[in-house]
């Protein structure tokens, strides 16, 4: 019988990205509402081009684990203190932020901007005005309002 050699892993073997969850809701919703935002916030430097793909990776990983442990009923993604430039694995980040349909608001700044505007429009075939937002409370009422649009929504 073979033996194995176990090798300890940490997500952090992927990137050095560093993260953090908050959950958001109206100041008028129904205590009962499942209306509840996940605000997922990501800091750091995004490996350029394939060196992009452990960051992605870990950046997916993180918002999956949000959704399962929060079960938001939309995402908005705070990337103004991530240094992005290219990649399109970054895609894939946005993607898993998808909440039954519903895109996620992405909040830039100047560090991320030109890459996510190119990206979302270029690769993702969307227009960046209607997922880009420089006020994370744009974002929000955005996020907010595209999910009080679903069938059984408040």
């Amino acid at each position: 019988m073979p033996s194995f050699v176990t090798t300890p892993r940490s997500l952090g073997d992927l990137s050095t990205i560093e993260y953090g969850f908050a959950t958001a809701r109206r100041g008028d919703a129904e205590p009962w509402a499942r209306d509840e935002l996940l605000v997922v916030t990501f800091a750091g430097v995004y490996g350029v081009g394939s060196a992009g793909n452990g960051d992605a990776a870990f950046m997916q990983g993180v918002v999956a684990l949000g959704l399962r442990a929060f079960t938001p009923a939309g995402v908005v993604l705070d990337l103004r203190e991530v240094d992005y430039r290219w990649g399109d694995m970054m895609g894939a980040v946005l993607n898993a932020a998808i909440v039954r349909g519903v895109a996620p608001g992405v909040v830039v700044s100047g560090r991320c901007r030109p890459a996510l505007t190119s990206l979302v429009g270029a690769e993702l075939g969307e227009d960046p005005g209607g997922w880009l937002f420089d006020d994370p409370n744009d974002a929000l009422n955005t996020v907010d309002t595209a999910v009080r649009r679903l069938p059984g929504s408040a």
